[in-house]
């Protein structure tokens, strides 16, 4: 059996960098237990109401249950479990829950037998006790190459499967399903294996993750005599710079589709998970967020959500990690179309994170103090010198996933003045975001530039090897070309 420890309940705007949250869309906030597990998972799905969890394990294929508590953020093992659902010839691959929560599908790699036919089990869940229970089995064509995702459209009626006869996605009536008949299904051919496959829950639109080019493709539903048919602008790219989509989630009643991906964010060691808007008209993704997970080795492979996409599933094979997220979304009041305020900055800026590690500005907003995470635009910030600025806020339409969903510009400096030589502020940041450099001094992120006493730079160095915190103390020289003197806040 797979053992669970409960690390923690994170909450994530107390801790910093726990999960970086892409400020620019209204998933602002998360919460996150995050529990280690012994073996590495392969695939998760969640029940409707978020309350019972089941994954598949990767080196034997057995079927895992917990029961999660909300309200305390425990993972509780379900009695009976594991379940072995392997064969000689084949194991689980991929799960998909059904809309009602009573039906758990389960697709296999490998064949029956020495047939050509790859097995998908239909179990029936107990939803007061999430045990589950065979109920048939359907089997299906295919070439030689395994099953690789299974979905079930919104109203209950189709089973979507892909990896079926080769590079397609079938697509299974489960109304008239008899697993003693020869199955019936229609299906769509892609250029290359689907990874991954999500369909939205009016069934209007399928979108599948090609591993190899890094873009999804989607197809929109024609009507019965043409069926489905490519989607204007696909395939869309959602790939970054250090990161490729791994698998896809498509939350019953969300139109939120979301993307799983290995690698990091760039200059992290944060994993990301991208948030695509569907446009409900023509099925068109817009990038509508990004939030990152800490990993060593950024290898996010599975990942699923209840009903509402209101909690998350994140599998990291890499590290034997099983993120459960909880997604806030607070009511957010409409911005006036341009809005006039009075900032006022602190002469230094600090860390924080949202896409990724960076430096914010320290500032009061008519009244409010806050981070500005993004730039004033017309603005030249100097280390060293407070500011008084009016700043025009406009609000941006469909902003991309890693900026701000608001611009400011520069209006007029009111007043700046620079601070004394003695002026000290507190600053924390983890060491992987500071750079040693020749000349004995320290930078962060290329921009916050000190030095310190030989001993204490001695300290600091040797930190940097470490996973903690830096916590600094950070003082103004006399000559602003001069770098900033910094000691540890608590010298050791």
């Amino acid at each position: 059996m797979v053992l669970l420890k409960l690390f923690s309940l994170l909450f994530l705007s107390v801790i910093a960098g726990s999960v970086a949250v892409a400020q620019g869309g209204e998933l602002t906030m998360r919460q996150a237990a995050t529990f280690i597990l012994d073996a590495p998972v392969r695939d998760v799905a969640m029940t409707p109401d978020g309350r019972f969890l089941y994954a598949i394990t990767e080196n034997d294929g057995a079927l895992l249950g917990y029961e999660f508590d909300r309200d305390m953020g425990e993972l509780t093992p379900l009695a009976n479990f594991p379940l072995e659902l392997a064969a000689p010839s084949y194991r689980p691959t991929a799960l998909a829950m059904a809309p009602s929560g009573r039906i758990l599908y389960v697709a296999h790699e490998g064949m029956i037998g020495r047939s050509l036919l790859a097995p998908v089990t239909i179990m029936a869940v107990d939803v007061s006790t999430g045990s589950l229970e065979f109920q048939s089995m359907i089997s299906l064509p295919i070439d030689g190459t395994p099953l690789t995702d299974i979905t079930v459209s919104g109203g209950g009626d189709t089973l979507v499967v892909a990896g079926v006869a080769g590079d397609n996605v079938a697509f299974i009536p489960l109304e008239s399903l008899d697993p003693s008949e020869r199955i019936a299904f229609t299906q769509l051919e892609f250029p290359e294996k689907p990874a991954a496959v999500a369909i939205s829950a009016d069934s209007q639109f399928v979108y599948a993750l090609l591993s190899e080019t890094g873009t999804i493709s989607a197809y929109g539903f024609a009507g019965v005599d043409t069926g489905f048919v490519p989607l204007n602008d696909s395939p869309f790219e959602v790939s970054g710079n250090a990161y490729t989509p791994a698998d896809l989630a498509l939350p019953l009643n969300s139109t939120e589709l979301l993307v799983a991906h290995t690698g990091h964010i760039q200059r992290s060691l944060l994993a990301p998970v991208t948030i695509h808007q569907i446009n409900p008209d023509g099925g068109q993704l817009t990038a509508a967020g990004r939030f990152g997970l800490p990993s060593q080795t950024g290898e996010l492979n599975a990942i699923s959500s209840d009903s509402t996409g209101s909690y998350i599933t994140v599998v990291d094979s890499g590290t034997n990690t099983l993120y459960i997220l909880r997604v806030n979304r607070p009511a957010v009041l409409p911005l006036a179309p341009v809005q006039i305020v009075t900032i006022t900055l602190e002469p230094y800026r600090t860390f924080c994170s949202s896409v990724g590690p960076q430096l914010c500005y320290v500032a009061n907003v008519d009244g409010q103090e806050t981070l500005l995470y993004g730039e004033i635009e017309g603005f030249t910030f100097e280390w060293g010198t407070a500011y008084e600025l009016r700043v025009r806020v406009e609000p941006v339409a469909n902003p991309p996933a890693d900026a701000s969903s608001i611009r400011y510009v520069l209006e007029a400096v009111l007043s700046q003045e620079p601070v004394r030589p003695d002026f000290t502020f507190e600053i924390t940041v983890p060491p992987m975001i500071i750079t040693p450099n020749d000349d004995g001094t320290f930078t962060v992120l290329g921009e916050l530039n000190f030095t310190c006493a030989e001993a204490m730079c001695a300290e600091i160095e040797a930190l940097l090897s470490g996973t903690d915190n830096i916590e600094l103390v950070m003082r103004f020289p006399e000559a602003v070309s001069d770098p900033l003197q910094a000691r540890l806040k608590l010298e050791r």
